[in-house]
């Protein structure tokens, strides 16, 4: 896959994509009144605390759906995901947004770095470390 590096007004209005990343810099300049942000850490730590950890790993992804579904903007900016890392769920990040940005589109702010054909999140030496390359996976990047 390509990576197409556009601008969050051109992401909006009318690229093809409904999922974007970008990094944490560039998140902060984005105030924009077409785009709800999500604090996902929050919202589903508040759904996970309510169930047993051993239930938490199946369960994750359908809580993302829900929080997402009941936000009534087409736009979302999921920040905070970090709580995603953890090797207990044994998510495919990437993955799991790709799905649920079927009905809007999502910009997540990635945690870690975006370079020219990969996201990284952590260090290799730690069990949360992820890596992701861009070009074999249909990545939009938010300049």
């Amino acid at each position: 896959m390509v990576v197409v590096e556009v601008a969050l007004k051109s992401f909006i209005a009318n690229f093809d994509s409904n999922l974007a990343f970008i990094s944490e810099a560039s998140a902060a300049a984005l105030p924009d009144e077409n785009v709800a942000i999500l604090n996902l850490g929050i919202k589903l730590s508040e759904l996970l605390l309510e169930e047993s950890p051993d239930k938490r790993k199946y369960s994750i992804s359908n809580h993302i759906k829900s929080i997402l579904s009941n936000i009534k903007r087409q736009c979302v900016l999921v920040d905070r995901i970090e709580l995603l890392f953890n090797p207990e769920y044994d998510l495919d990040i990437v993955k799991l947004f790709a799905r649920v940005a079927r009905n809007k589109k999502i910009i997540v702010v990635w945690p870690g770095t975006i370079a020219s054909d990969e996201m990284v999140y952590s260090e290799p030496q730690y069990d949360d470390y992820r890596k992701y390359s861009v070009s074999e996976r249909d990545i939009t990047i938010l300049k």
